[in-house]
């Protein structure tokens, strides 16, 4: 990850080196970011001097924060210029509440998180140094905030009559995966209201959170920490959810069993503690200021069963082999059916309703959402896959003496285009100016869920075309190169592909400009099993070349570049790619 977020707990100052610069922080403080200068990034959020009025939101993540309590300030990693006029008399007002949001999925109105419940923190001028440069800029919070956990949005309102230069910045560190910042700003609008916002000049969102330390008051508060057991002899259990009663805290146990709150409030408080495939445990504690309790436990596992079964069909009634079978609840099971068409599933989690999948090639499926599993091993019925029924193609009938002899070829399936695209409607291009190289690979990214309601699961993937934009050049192949990249398996969270199991250069005179250019896959891609599949087109040279359509944006799916190592979406404004697929022999 890109980001550091740490909270300090001794009575003495810790040392933190970050981009060579070391930087004393305080007890009490958390810190979000790659403090204090980022990755050499800077922007114009959570405050744009340049515009005359701005407004911001940033999603600082409940695991950022790490504690809870009363947060008494902020402060910005800031950067100016001493040669611009001064700006330390510009009012903002400042918010802060909590949502269930995580990412902006856009940067419309309706995507702006309503202030319900915020608390004005802050309505004054910020006191930016003069002369400018790289410094701390430090927030006193009239209302200190009392923060009980969940993920916390911090909102910027700053209206003004004056602009000022673009040097007047902040270090941001970027969130590759998570669209976390969303901004809008005008100069001849009318002012900004956080409570009836409207979108001025322009807007967006950004994979990127300012560089922010939160202060926080941690008076009359203290720590539970302790190891989490199972078994006989008990073994240290990792991955146990314990969570404070009524409240969205919660701290997770380690390789070592180990788990630890920090900042507690004192008192007598309530935990629960969670795993899959184990019975729940809820304790109490009663939590000393300045003082660690210790408290080890241990969790008891649920009893198990064994769940088996046949898959016949109508031309296999002895027994279908490898079928697929998926068992999915209190925990996910996946096999394929012997020689003999059998299935078994052992230590599947007793006392709970499980979903039943049954799929293969060319056959129907079968679904089973209420399988009701007890404390007694199951023999499911034998289950019957009916072969589809695709009409055959050159259905021929020749005549031999008193005979007929009728001859057919095997349905090869259809073949369909599939992308997250808009066809041919073309709105921008992804790029850099002339003469300044760049390079990136744009993708289209298909889920096993995806590829089985489009019906093309069973599918072979057999080109992939892309929109190259307009060059200057009006041929098409002089600003760079193409290379044509697939990746089976992935994930949205975080946003990372699986093996890369295709690479192919194009050649530069099969590109056409302004237009869609096929490309046959040499040699074709037959789609994952119950798995996701990433395709697309990497570029290295300059200029506006990947062609972006009008949407709607499928974010997470057709806006996802790999740039400068990082995988992430566009801001939804760029929509999606002009990437497409040919799958043949779908069902």
């Amino acid at each position: 990850m890109w980001f550091v977020c740490s909270v300090w707990t001794n009575n003495n100052l810790s040392d933190v080196t970050a981009s060579n610069i070391v930087h004393k922080i305080p007890e009490g403080v958390v810190t979000i970011g790659s403090w204090p200068m980022g990755t050499d990034f800077t922007s114009n959020y959570p405050v744009n001097y340049y515009f005359r009025r701005s407004l911001t939101q940033t999603i600082y993540h409940e695991e950022e924060m790490i504690q809870q309590g009363i947060i008494q300030n902020l402060t910005w990693r800031f950067s100016s210029s001493a040669i611009q006029p001064p700006t330390e008399n510009i009012p903002v007002q400042i918010y802060l509440h909590t949502t269930e949001k995580s990412v902006f999925s856009g940067a419309t109105v309706d995507d702006f998180i309503p202030l319900t419940d915020a608390v004005l923190v802050y309505d004054a001028p910020l006191h930016v140094a003069i002369p400018g440069g790289n410094f701390n800029l430090f927030v006193p919070f009239s209302t200190p905030y009392a923060y009980n956990g969940g993920n916390l949005v911090v909102t910027v309102v700053k209206n003004w009559s004056a602009s000022y230069g673009t040097a007047n910045v902040f270090h941001i560190t970027s969130t590759p995966e998570q669209n976390r910042s969303w901004w809008t700003r005008t100069t001849n609008g009318p002012d900004f209201d956080a409570f009836e916002p409207v979108i001025g000049d322009s807007s967006g969102i950004a994979a990127s959170v300012p560089n922010t330390m939160f202060q926080f008051d941690i008076s009359n508060t203290g720590h539970l920490s302790g190891v989490v057991t199972s078994g006989n002899p008990p073994l240290p259990l990792e991955g146990v959810e314990i969570r404070l009663t009524d409240t969205t805290r919660r701290a997770f146990t380690d390789e070592q069993g180990h788990y630890l709150f920090t900042y507690l409030p004192e008192g007598n408080q309530s935990f629960t503690a969670t795993k899959q495939g184990y019975f729940p445990f809820s304790f109490e504690q009663n939590i000393t200021d300045l003082q660690t309790t210790q408290f080890d436990f241990t969790l008891v596992q649920m009893p198990t069963v064994v769940v088996s079964g046949k898959v016949i069909s109508n031309d296999a009634p002895q027994g279908l082999v490898d079928a697929i079978v998926i068992l999915d609840g209190l925990g996910y099971y996946e096999t394929t059916t012997d020689n003999n068409g059998e299935f078994n599933f052992e230590n599947v989690y007793s006392s709970f309703t499980y979903s039943l999948k049954i799929t293969k090639r060319y056959y129907l499926p079968y679904q089973d959402d209420f399988l009701e599993i007890g404390t007694d091993d199951i023999v499911y019925p034998n289950v019957m896959l009916y072969e589809r029924a695709n009409s055959p193609e050159n259905v021929l009938a020749t005549i031999e003496g008193n005979n007929v002899r009728i001859t057919w070829e095997e349905f090869p399936g259809y073949d369909i285009w599939i992308s997250h695209g808009s066809g041919n409607n073309i709105v921008g291009a992804l790029g850099i100016e002339y003469g300044d190289p760049v390079s990136y690979t744009a993708v289209q990214r298909f889920d096993a869920e995806q590829l089985i309601a489009l019906g093309v699961a069973d599918g072979t993937l057999s080109k992939i075309a892309f929109w190259e934009n307009d060059t200057p050049d009006g041929i098409g192949f002089g600003d760079g190169t193409f290379t044509l990249k697939v990746y089976s398996g992935g994930s949205g969270t975080p946003l990372m592909p699986g093996t890369e199991i295709h690479s192919q250069p194009v050649n530069p005179y099969d590109v056409i400009w302004n237009n869609w250019t096929e490309i046959d896959l040499i040699p074709a891609i037959n789609f994952p099993i119950n798995n996701e599949i990433w395709f697309g087109v990497f570029f290295e040279g300059e200029g506006y070349v990947m062609g972006l359509g009008n949407g709607p944006a499928v974010n997470n799916y057709g806006n996802i570049v790999l740039f400068n190592s990082i995988w992430q979406t566009l801001p939804l404004e760029f929509q999606n790619f002009m990437i497409k697929g040919l799958v043949t022999g779908a069902e």
